[in-house]
């Protein structure tokens, strides 16, 4: 069947764990033999988004106003994108590209599902302005879902409160591609970032309060790591935090072992995942960390905060989860830092175990698929 994948940003600079898991679903899906067509904005549309979509066919709304991401409303492109459609699947939830495939979805008869992906809750920015947008939008656009996508049970929880009916939500977590589980040569990532043979903790994300790096920086220079040799390597797009994370390194003297590469790649990320001792994931709001998942399949140990959504981490001895502080994550780096290499080979084993037994794509998608031609 044809499935419409819709998301606001498909450029992974600008979309993050939302375009990595709709690219992720889309190849899954395809794979499975679906036709799928990819939607969304044309904003900071990139050339990462261009070779990321290259074989789907993709329809790009032209951005109107780029502060809320208000397409035009081409009726033109929303008839070609409904064509002989059986599915339309919106990502995410503060967006007027959703909201509008919903009510075009709805008024020529075809089911859509909706999965937030952890951005139910109006945190961030614009809180009033997200409180009107669920008041008039948000919650007609989850109770018309022929199915609502939790990505955690907690989340399932959060869309109950929300007023969904228990009976629609399916919890269909995050997952890894098959090909992520392949070696690599962390080499290259350590010549990009210029660590020499240095021992180095990762941290892979958007420079943004939300995402922590302000607390892991605090952490690091806290727990004593940079007089033990161990490096930090903050790798991600600025979203405001870059300036001053640089500032506090130079003040603390520390500029020679705390490196900002800016954006890597999905093939540079497997790289620096590969050669790091571990992991850090400082969030201080996460749905489920797909960064957790992906350096889990590179066979790495994690430290990360209680709100990832991923807390099976420490469940299994495949790291650590922490209280959302500065000082729980100096403690959590100090107590993985001192393990043997041995040792923490040995969690991340374990961790890429577990998560290639439950955690990768094709199955992921194929539940979705199942559980919603069930419900029809």
């Amino acid at each position: 069947m044809k499935i419409v994948l819709v998301n606001t940003h498909l450029d992974p600079r600008t979309g993050g764990g939302y375009a990595h898991r709709t690219f992720e679903l889309a190849r899954a899906m395809r794979k499975i033999g679906h036709e799928v067509l990819l939607a969304a904005t044309d904003f900071k549309f990139g050339q990462e988004a261009v070779a990321e979509t290259k074989g789907f066919r993709t329809i790009l709304f032209r951005t109107l106003w780029s502060r809320f991401f208000v397409p035009e409303p081409n009726r033109e492109q929303m008839a070609m994108a409904l064509e002989n459609t059986s599915l339309v699947h919106l990502m995410g939830f503060w967006s007027m590209l959703n909201v509008w495939f919903a009510h075009e979805a709805k008024s020529r008869g075809i089911p859509y599902v909706v999965c937030p992906a952890g951005a139910l809750p109006p945190i961030g920015r614009s809180r009033v302005l997200k409180s009107v947008f669920h008041l008039i939008f948000g919650k007609r656009m989850l109770l018309g879902a022929a199915r609502v996508i939790a990505v955690t049970p907690k989340e399932a929880a959060e869309l109950r409160d929300f007023g969904v009916e228990p009976e629609k939500i399916d919890v269909i977590p995050n997952g890894v591609p098959e090909h992520f589980f392949a070696q690599t040569d962390a080499h290259r990532f350590r010549q990009k970032v210029s660590l020499g043979d240095s021992p180095y903790v990762l941290f892979v994300g958007r420079l943004n309060p939300i995402k922590g790096p302000d607390l892991l920086l605090d952490a690091y220079l806290s727990s004593g790591a940079a007089d033990q040799g161990v490096h930090l390597v903050v790798a991600g797009p600025d979203e405001g935090l870059k300036e001053s994370l640089v500032k506090q390194a130079h003040a603390a003297k520390v500029q020679d072992k705390v490196h900002f590469p800016g954006f890597i790649n999905l093939e540079e990320k497997q790289q620096g995942y590969a050669g790091s001792l571990f992991l850090a994931v400082p969030s201080r709001s996460e749905a489920m960390s797909l960064v957790a998942l992906e350096a889990a399949a590179m066979g790495r140990p994690v430290l990360m905060t209680d709100c990832c959504g991923f807390d099976e981490v420490a469940e299994i001895g495949g790291g650590i989860v922490v209280p959302i502080t500065s000082d729980a994550i100096a403690k959590g780096l100090t107590q993985l830092m001192t393990k043997p290499r041995a040792e923490l080979d040995a969690m991340g084993a374990r961790l890429r175990s577990h998560v290639q037994n439950k955690y990768v794509w094709p199955q992921l998608a194929a539940a979705l698929i199942e559980n919603f031609l069930k419900s029809r």
